[in-house]
């Protein structure tokens, strides 16, 4: 879903929102 890639990509930036 939307929301997981979003989750994986803040998780990997380091930085979560």
């Amino acid at each position: 879903t939307f929301d997981v890639c979003y989750e994986q990509l803040f998780f990997v930036g380091g930085n979560w929102k």
